[in-house]
């Protein structure tokens, strides 16, 4: 959560009543400012276009956002008297940086419902959301969800994607079923996104923002949902509704994946890095 999320007179109305106050930490101010940083000075593997042409002052600036961000965090910790970190990166953090006692954190992920996400979606669910967006039943369809942010690697998807798709020796031998990629999901990259799916009409998709109520049907229809993720955030909620789905999953070797993950033979964790996925995706449509 974000320092002055809760109001501070609210708080002094509870403790005098012996009421325990409890925060959840999806992710914090200071998390937020040290990934842009982390996104802003990267060479190899950032999503931004030209991060060796960001000012100086812009690194300076980012670099003061931490601090500060820190500062505010770290003074409003001790309003709480437990704290519940949605996964493990979170439940460190809360006692290395912010010098929570451990016996004042608990570790809790974000539910799935099983009544929606189950492996049964597999069958009418997914039929019904391909039929309802022209997509072949016998296509191998491998998707990105999620929102549309550099931190969530949708440039890595989309650039694998157009590459494979351009490339006639993987068009036509990796498989004899249609492959198609698939966006769902709204963010600052909805551009690259729109423009890619432009590009390659009935070979990329974008669906945009889907409805929340279709997210189940929609992640059962995929056959690989692939999260290139380059940095932490939060909690991945999708690949638990994707192990839930029995659908496939490729994924980023970054803390917050591994905290709710664990990769096997089939469905390793991978770097997040375009070359990896790219010849995952190829074994994968193989």
């Amino acid at each position: 959560m974000d320092s002055g999320a809760v109001p501070a007179d609210r708080l002094k109305h509870l403790r005098p009543q012996g009421i325990p106050t409890v925060v959840t930490w999806h992710g914090n101010s200071f998390d937020i400012a040290r990934n842009a940083f982390n996104l802003a000075i990267a060479t190899d593997t950032s999503p931004y276009d030209h991060p060796g042409d960001w000012p100086k002052a812009r690194e300076d600036a980012l670099a003061q956002d931490i601090v500060i961000a820190y500062k505010a965090t770290y003074s409003y910790r001790h309003q709480f008297d437990h704290h519940v970190a949605i996964n493990d990166r979170a439940s460190a953090d809360l006692h290395s940086i912010y010098r929570v006692p451990r016996s004042n954190i608990h570790t809790i992920f974000n539910p799935i419902d099983g009544t929606k996400f189950s492996p049964s979606n597999r069958n009418k669910p997914a039929t019904d959301f391909r039929s309802a967006h022209h997509i072949p039943a016998d296509a191998i369809l491998i998707g990105f969800v999620g929102r549309l942010i550099p931190e969530k690697g949708i440039r890595f998807f989309l650039d694998a994607a157009q590459r494979l798709l351009g490339d006639t020796t993987f068009s036509s031998a990796a498989s004899p079923r249609k492959i198609i990629f698939v966006v769902a999901g709204h963010g600052d990259l909805n551009d690259l996104a729109r423009k890619a799916a432009e590009a390659h009409p009935g070979k990329i998709m974008n669906l945009g923002r889907v409805p929340r109520a279709q997210i189940p049907a929609l992640v059962a229809a995929l056959d690989l949902l692939v999260d290139p993720s380059v940095h932490y955030h939060g909690l991945n909620t999708v690949l638990l509704e994707a192990t839930c789905s029995a659908t496939d999953i490729l994924a980023a070797d970054i803390e917050s994946v591994a905290s709710v993950w664990r990769p096997t033979k089939a469905s390793p964790l991978l770097k997040p890095e375009l070359r990896i996925i790219i010849a995952a995706i190829v074994l994968f449509s193989g």
